[in-house]
């Protein structure tokens, strides 16, 4: 699973048809344009979400984790690129 901030994943979320319904302290909590008892509650905190609370907004949203992972990354040629919400682009090169 990536390393992903909320920043990332609320941008992720919006993409999929999610928008932010209302705010309660540090928590977001987004619904689906499409399917309004779909709830997902999102923390924004400054730094990297927990690999489980990533796994449990991904069940909330209904997403699959491959899906996330495939627009995050993508490959081309012998390189691997992960793109960060700074757009910064770090490759790395398959062994």
């Amino acid at each position: 699973m990536p390393s992903i901030t909320p920043k990332d994943i609320l941008k992720f979320l919006k993409s999929k048809g999610f928008y932010i319904s209302r705010q309660s302290g540090s928590h977001i909590i987004l619904h689906n344009n499409s399917d309004k008892t779909k709830q997902v509650t999102l923390p924004i905190h400054n730094k990297e979400l927990n690999p489980k609370t990533l796994s449990t907004i991904l069940k909330q949203a209904g997403i699959d984790k491959k899906e996330l992972f495939n627009s995050f990354y993508f490959f081309c040629n012998d390189y691997r690129c992960f793109f960060k919400s700074s757009n910064i682009c770090f490759f790395q090169i398959h062994s």
